[in-house]
């Protein structure tokens, strides 16, 4: 019997964990079961504590404030940081999080991050057991799907952390129209409250329908409006997974692409100088290009699950010695 099991601190669907299914992506979730197994450990999804022979290595992405039990009670965990507590106007509200953030942080036995950023947040806290680990996507179901470029839009994607009223400016002055994808409600209500000519909204569609869009897309655009965490990571690495062009906010995200010819930077989000980048981009209609294919490899090489696989294996080892 193996000494330690994988227990995952969120709420999940054990049998959508256990079994892949070639018509959606792999979940990190799922890629992280494979990690676990690889290293030796047994996988079980249960939030309670106890309950098990095998002694647990918990495993969460989300401080709350019932998961604090794990640490206070000196749990074994491993810890996946996005990034640092969103401000907060009322000062004990703010004061509460950030100390739970540094209690998660400081208890346990590693902790991984996905972008330089907040690796160097972290390491104010502590110095030991910190992992830098690329963003995992499922590189080769967005990266196989080949580069038909049939439409001429501007595509949007993804559910939160996004300058929305940017979004509408460039719209207004495109020559293409936009394309916002969503599966977040919040979103969806305003764009039905701010009708549009020049914006379709496509709300929760399938990753299918996603990987479409991606790959007919002119170009992606992600103007980021948070510093605090690298939002829009996935949705960048699975535009550039399909050889999108991207234009994106400077920030924590953009650290992970900026090398990549196809993916312009844009300092913050003044309106006139997205809509000039944007402009340009289009103009350069990189997608689909030796370049954009280039960016793809990469990316496959990177954040592509073998790579992910081999990292997270010496990390649960280590973990579990």
């Amino acid at each position: 019997m193996n000494r330690y099991k994988l227990v995952f601190a969120e709420s999940e669907n054990y049998p959508q964990l256990c079994q892949s299914n070639q018509a959606l992506p792999l979940s990190l979730n799922q890629a992280l079961v494979l990690a676990a197994k690889r290293a030796g450990l047994t996988v079980d999804i249960n939030p309670q504590l106890g309950g098990s022979r095998e002694r647990p290595l918990y495993f969460f992405k989300a401080p709350s404030t019932r998961k604090a039990l794990i640490p206070l009670l000196k749990r074994k965990y491993i810890f996946l940081c996005w990034g640092t507590p969103a401000f907060n106007s009322r000062y004990v509200v703010r004061l509460f999080k950030d100390m739970r953030f540094r209690l998660f942080l400081e208890a346990a036995v590693c902790v991984v991050v996905n972008d330089m950023q907040t690796k160097i947040e972290v390491e104010k806290h502590r110095a030991d057991n910190v992992y830098l680990v690329p963003n995992f996507v499922d590189t080769n179901y967005f990266s196989h799907h080949g580069y038909n470029r049939k439409a001429n839009y501007i595509l949007a994607p993804g559910d939160i952390d996004r300058d929305e009223e940017l979004i509408f400016a460039i719209a207004e002055v495109s020559n293409l129209p936009v394309v916002r994808v969503t599966r977040d409600a919040k979103v969806k209500k305003l764009y039905e409250g701010r009708r549009s000519g020049k914006i379709r909204l496509e709300y929760q569609c399938s990753y299918h329908e996603l990987r479409d869009l991606i790959s007919n897309s002119k170009l992606i655009i992600l103007p980021i409006s948070t510093q605090n965490h690298a939002a829009g990571q996935t949705s960048l690495l699975e535009a550039l997974s399909c050889g999108a062009a991207v234009v994106l906010t400077r920030g924590a995200t953009s650290t992970v692409a900026e090398q990549y010819h196809t993916v312009k930077v844009v300092e913050g989000n003044d309106v006139a100088t997205w809509c000039r980048s944007v402009s340009d981009s289009v103009d350069k209609d990189l997608a689909g290009t030796e370049a954009s294919l280039s960016a793809s490899q990469e990316v496959h090489r990177v954040h592509g699950l073998d790579p992910f696989l081999e990292r997270f294996d010496s990390i649960f080892k280590s973990a579990t010695m």
